[in-house]
């Protein structure tokens, strides 16, 4: 996976094709965590999204599912600091918190679009 900066130019090169710890198949979101410059990767091909450092060593499996379409349309984000990230499911609008310390999933609820 290549992170490109937004004038074109290649930033790094992370993983590479595959289904181990930090391999991917269709990343499809990337967020960066701008204190401590951790990725968050949704790989849609493998159904999970990924904790990789940031020099790009896999850190953590975060979740796996057992559908793509939840990852497809997934917006995720950091928030409270850096111990826990917000997910919002595609498909099923599951608003999820992920507690970093713990290792865990909790589910808010449900978003709707009005």
């Amino acid at each position: 996976m290549k992170l490109i900066l937004q004038k074109g130019h290649a930033l790094a090169t992370v993983g590479g094709p595959g289904t181990g710890d930090g391999q991917f198949s269709n990343p499809t979101k990337v967020l960066v965590n701008e204190l401590t410059g951790d990725l968050i990767v949704a790989d849609v091909g493998n159904n999970r999204i990924q904790l990789l450092n940031a020099t790009g060593s896999f850190m953590r499996t975060l979740a796996n599912w057992t559908s793509p379409s939840q990852l497809l349309n997934m917006q995720i984000a950091y928030r409270y600091g850096d111990a826990y990230i917000t997910i919002c499911l595609g498909g099923t609008n599951q608003v999820l918190i992920y507690n970093m310390t713990e290792g865990k999933f909790y589910c808010l609820g449900i978003c709707l679009l009005i």
